[in-house]
């Protein structure tokens, strides 16, 4: 049914005790039922009804702990009705006080039509309780495969993620490097100072690669280091303005969602305008959401 029989945790017992409770309901049912069709009175309907119905729950559960697969579930539910309506008839027979013997002398047919009945509603009832665990199982089967396909997903997208952080655009590598090397000579103050940005901006990048999210402060940190180096190659043609309040800058968020802005700004926008130009970021919070905007001064796109 629902569990495996290696599954003996506390939702296998949970799962156990709704199939027992639901079982003693429907053997209620059908001592009434029987009630209304035989002379035999309630309480002798009650207590046949509940050793032949429990004696076949008991005794599929038992057969189904050595044949666990679905196929070996349904034949040990066939299996466990005639076997288990007999030894839940002879039960019923003890509590009730009742000697089968005598009984199938002088009423042979009341015997056999009982016997007739425990099979009949023992296999409708099994049926029911095999169907809904091949349903239950399979609807967990399902959620599990999900599971994994998310998980696996997931792993996907932080790999992605990582080889995409652990890139650093040689472009702009070289570049800083060349300036830092030009101006050793000429201006050694301002040499030291783009190798310190360089240095951050390094150390922000790695540092990124080994988490999954980050915070608005710590991207905003990176963005600095980034546009402080660029000011000190591109002079006065670069001005950057960040407004982001204080209360704002632990929020959480995914990486690079800044950084490439920020670098399509400048590079598409101002590098290539003579007289340069601004980059304004900035961040709002309302009603739950964090709105982030990252505007330049620059050509702006083509029409193409």
């Amino acid at each position: 049914m629902t569990p495996g029989p290696t599954q003996c945790g506390p939702a296998f017992w949970l799962a156990l005790g709704k199939e027992f409770l639901l079982l003693v309901f429907f053997n209620f049912l059908i001592a009434a039922f029987l009630t209304l069709l035989t002379e035999i009175d309630l309480r002798t309907n009650v207590i046949f009804a509940q050793s032949i119905g429990l004696s076949v729950f008991a005794l599929s559960h038992l057969l189904k702990r050595v044949r666990a697969s679905q196929a070996g579930v349904l034949k040990v539910h066939f299996f466990a009705v005639p076997l288990g309506s007999v030894c839940g008839i002879l039960i019923g027979s003890v509590l009730a006080d009742i000697s089968l013997i005598d009984r199938f002398a002088t009423h042979p047919q009341i015997v056999v039509v009982s016997f007739v009945i425990a099979l009949v509603f023992g296999t409708i009832i099994s049926y029911y309780f095999y169907s809904r665990g091949a349903l239950l199982q399979s609807q967990a089967a399902l959620q599990q495969e999900n599971l994994k396909r998310l998980d696996q997903e997931q792993r996907l997208t932080e790999t992605q993620l990582k080889l995409l952080q652990a890139q650093i655009e040689p472009h702009f590598l070289f570049n800083t490097l060349s300036n830092v090397v030009g101006l050793i000579e000429t201006d050694p103050h301002r040499a030291k100072r783009m190798l310190e940005h360089f240095t951050d901006y390094l150390r922000s990048s790695l540092q990124r690669t080994r988490v999954s999210q980050t915070t608005l402060g710590e991207e905003l940190a990176l963005v600095t280091a980034y546009l402080e180096i660029q000011t000190l190659r591109m002079g006065t043609r670069l001005r950057y303005h960040i407004d982001v309040a204080t209360e704002l800058r632990d929020l959480a968020l995914p990486p690079l969602l800044i950084q490439p802005l920020v670098e399509n700004a400048v590079q598409h926008g101002l590098e290539s305008k003579i007289e340069g130009g601004e980059v304004k970021i900035s961040a709002q919070a309302s009603g739950g959401e964090l709105m982030i905007q990252v505007i330049d001064t620059g050509l702006g796109l083509r029409a193409e």
